[in-house]
C-alpha cells in the first residue's frame, strides 16, 4: 500500500496587516460621501471588506468613528 502524502494548504492564510491610520481616514472620508465598506474595498490599495469589518468589530473607537462618518 502506498504511503499517504500530507496535502499542503495551497492558500496558507497569513493574518491581515493592521489598517493604517491614513487608510482609515480615507475609509471614513469615503463613508461620508455615502460609500459602503464593500464599495470602498474595491478601491486600489484598500483592505478587503472582511478585514475592514473585522477591524471595526474589534475596535469600538473605530466603529464609533465609522458610524459618525455615515457608515
Amino acid at each position: 500500500m502506498p504511503a499517504c502524502k500530507k496535502t499542503q494548504d495551497h492558500a496558507a492564510h497569513k493574518p491581515d496587516p493592521p489598517i493604517t491610520p491614513e487608510v482609515w481616514e480615507h475609509i471614513f472620508s469615503q463613508a461620508e460621501e455615502g460609500q459602503t465598506l464593500r464599495q470602498i474595498s474595491t478601491g486600489a490599495g484598500m483592505p478587503t471588506w472582511e478585514h475592514m469589518r473585522a477591524s471595526l468589530r474589534a475596535s469600538p473607537a473605530l466603529a464609533s468613528r465609522y458610524a459618525r462618518a455615515g457608515g
